[in-house]
C-alpha cells in the first residue's frame, strides 16, 4: 500500500486535504488506485499517485481541475425538478 497525504492550499489559505493511494495485492499482482477528489463550485480538483519508484521512495503524483463540475450536478437536480412539475397531474376546480 502507498499513500500520499498533501495538504492543498489556495493563496496561502489552507483548503483541506487530500489522500491518494495506490494498493498492490500479492494475489492478482495488479495495482489498484485510489483518486483523492476535493469538490468545490468552481471546481474539481482530482489528484492521482503516477509512478512509484520503491528504491528512492518517490513518486509522481498528478493533478486534474476539471472547472465547474458541481453545476453539471447541479443541473441534473433542475431538470429533474422541472421535468416533474411538467408531469403533474392538472388540478381543475370541480
Amino acid at each position: 500500500m502507498i499513500f500520499a497525504d498533501v495538504d492543498i492550499t489556495k493563496n496561502g489559505r489552507p483548503l483541506g486535504r487530500l489522500s491518494p493511494a495506490r494498493f498492490i495485492y500479492t494475489k492478482a499482482g495488479q495495482p489498484t488506485t485510489e483518486v483523492a477528489m476535493m469538490r468545490g463550485l468552481h471546481d474539481d480538483l482530482y489528484m492521482v499517485v503516477g509512478t512509484i519508484d520503491p528504491a528512492s521512495k518517490r513518486a509522481t503524483l498528478r493533478f486534474h481541475v476539471n472547472p465547474l463540475g458541481s453545476w453539471v450536478w447541479i443541473g441534473v437536480f433542475v431538470l429533474i425538478g422541472g421535468a416533474s412539475i411538467s408531469m403533474w397531474p392538472e388540478v381543475a376546480p370541480a
